[in-house]
């Protein structure tokens, strides 16, 4: 279920920055998650800026056999796979 992603390539529709009260919330999400790596890019990237934290997540699901996980304590709505983020991983690249 696309999984596997380098966060380097994704167009900006990809990222979502959420508030830092929905962090808890988010991560419970990725509770029961086995799978560190997949873990390590899913906790939220929190920066400071002027002494104000931002936290930013890569809009991503998680899938049990086969069938979506999505729930309210995912704070973004999900992005369909399109041609449009195909292309613009290979501009990155080019």
């Amino acid at each position: 279920a696309g999984a596997k992603f380098s966060s380097a390539i994704l167009p900006p529709e990809m990222i979502e920055k959420i508030e830092t009260d929905q962090i808890d919330d988010f991560n419970a999400y990725w509770e029961g998650e086995e799978d560190e790596v997949l873990i390590e890019k899913m906790l939220p990237k929190i920066y400071k800026e002027q002494g104000i934290a931002k936290a930013y997540v890569v809009k991503s699901f998680r899938t049990k056999e086969g069938k979506l996980i999505v729930d309210k304590r995912l704070p973004y709505e999900l992005v369909h796979a399109s041609e449009n983020i195909d292309v613009w991983s290979l501009g990155v690249l080019a």
